[in-house]
């Protein structure tokens, strides 16, 4: 049967997040658009849980077995012609692992013709979480099926680390990118690709929870940015800290001078699994060497003045790992087991004086938090060697900041004993906290995305605000949101100036 007819569909999106630790950077996405739409846009292509419950259509259901966080070096050994910028260098070994998994996946996505399916769905724009590799090979067959046929190809988009060095050829197959860390351009002729610095969403989150904390700083919350003091910021967010600490230790009846550890061992099972021992050992060892009775120091604070907070995404496999792993092997302490989603782990790291974090956003968090922080990274030591040649640092606020403030703990690196010593360093130099933050404080702010001042309603250089300059920077969910919705909109204007053909014969999936 073949019928002319005009397209009359509710509008969608495509949204493939290319591994489950993204699966809440796509959940909050889609939030944020039916926020904005009231429901009036459908959402396809596949993803995890979070994105499940908020009404993701998922066509794939193997996206836990797609590669995550694997080391890959950052565009620096790839060619720099035309289409072979999308393939790694021949000489570096050590992206092969990461390329074979990655294809593997890709094979797996074809095979069950997850972009066939997509495209049925006539989507206005596809957003790829993660995964450069995979993403472009992905728009690739989006550019196949739809080259088949004459419908505009909806607008390519990529949510990733890095856009410095995107060629002018990748624009071929890539339309737009959301790039988290901002890094310089260095490609030639000084091209900059279509893309927007939308900072790191952990930080965001949390210098906006510290502000909702005061009547004084609420003000500064917008519904679709935040206003910070150019220059005291570091004292702002220091005060609310400490508002905050001394609020959430009296909630939990825990004493002012006590220490309190932070720990957040990811939210994916293989995360917790691969730390919780190692940051139990460790921490037990801290205790038992800094606590009294078991102390040496006649000094020593009681043990009752030690505390371990342990912060897992609500409903998460990583929640279900760590409460079966505190059944089974205790801990040495009290325990304070935090699983909500939304404030609670924030007063949390506010309270605590030290932090073990798995490699993700909560990092972010804890920079906004002045929180003395270890970062636990799952790599191979080939995988390391190569990371520490190519890429110097791991971790986003590492990066931008271009040195080791928090300390990384990267594959071997991430034992009991390394840990111990660290936080006995950190215990016995109560100068450490001012020192981090000190050193963070220029990168917490380059972390942000930076929103420009309407210059229809501020004629001044700058933002003052009762004699201060104060800086814009935006909700990096709410600007992606109103870019796909844009996007959106203007592809299904297109597609209502003509008809087109549905084409359905047995077997075959239909070509446009």
């Amino acid at each position: 049967l073949i019928s002319l007819r005009c397209i009359k569909q509710k509008k969608n999106v495509c949204i493939l997040a290319n591994n489950l630790s993204h699966d809440q950077v796509g959940a909050r996405v889609m939030k944020t658009i039916k926020a904005k739409t009231g429901n009036q846009i459908e959402f396809t292509g596949y993803g995890g849980p979070l994105m499940e419950g908020e009404g993701l259509e998922n066509l794939y259901d193997g996206v836990h077995l797609m590669p995550d966080k694997l080391f890959h070096t950052f565009r620096g050994t790839k060619p720099t012609v035309t289409r072979w910028v999308h393939r790694y260098h021949y000489a570096n070994l050590i992206n092969k692992a990461f390329t074979k998994a990655t294809l593997d996946s890709f094979k797996d996505v074809k095979k069950n013709g997850v972009i066939q399916k997509a495209a049925l769905k006539r989507p206005g724009a596809v957003l790829a979480i993660d995964n450069e590799f995979l993403s472009h090979k992905l728009f690739d067959q989006f550019a196949e099926i739809y080259g088949k046929g004459s419908l505009k190809v909806p607008t390519k988009m990529m949510y990733y680390r890095f856009v410095k060095d995107v060629r002018a050829f990748s624009k071929q197959n890539m339309d737009y990118m959301f790039y988290t860390v901002p890094f310089p351009i260095v490609s030639p002729y000084k091209f900059e690709f279509p893309s927007e610095h939308v900072g790191q969403y952990g930080a965001y989150d949390a210098i906006k929870h510290l502000y909702s904390k005061s009547e004084k700083f609420q003000g500064l919350t917008k519904n679709d940015h935040l206003i910070v003091s150019r220059h005291d910021m570091g004292a702002d967010l220091e005060l609310l800290i400490q508002k905050t600490r001394q609020e959430y230790r009296d909630k939990i009846e825990f004493a002012q001078d006590g220490t309190m550890i932070f720990v957040a061992p990811g939210n994916l099972e293989k995360e917790a699994a691969w730390c919780m021992e190692e940051i139990r050992r460790g921490v037990k060892e801290f205790v038992l060497k800094y606590s009294a009775p078991s102390s040496l120091s006649a000094s020593a604070p009681p043990r009752e003045k030690m505390a371990t907070v342990l912060s897992v995404q609500k409903g998460s496999e990583g929640a279900r790992y760590v409460k079966d792993f505190l059944q089974r092997n205790g801990w040495e302490g009290r325990v304070i087991l935090v699983e909500s989603e939304g404030a609670d782990h924030r007063d949390a790291m506010a309270a605590s004086d030290f932090g073990i974090v798995y490699n993700g956003q909560m990092v972010g968090e804890a920079v906004a938090n002045h929180l003395p922080t270890m970062i636990l990274v799952n790599m191979r030591k080939n995988h390391h060697f190569y990371h520490f040649t190519y890429n110097r640092h791991w971790d986003n606020m590492n990066l931008i900041a271009n040195e080791d403030i928090y300390p990384e703990l990267i594959g071997s690196q991430a034992w009991f004993g390394k840990m111990t010593d660290t936080l006995g360093k950190w215990f016995l130099n109560p100068q450490i906290r001012w020192q981090m933050a000190k050193r963070f404080e220029p990168s917490l702010r380059e972390s942000l995305s930076y929103r420009p001042l309407d210059r229809s309603v501020h004629r001044e250089r700058d933002l003052i605000i009762n004699g201060e300059v104060y800086d814009q920077f935006q909700d990096p969910f709410k600007f992606m949101a109103e870019k796909i919705i844009e996007e959106v909109n203007d592809y299904s204007e297109h597609l209502a100036q003509a008809p087109f053909l549905d084409v359905k014969l047995s077997n075959v999936m239909p070509a446009f």
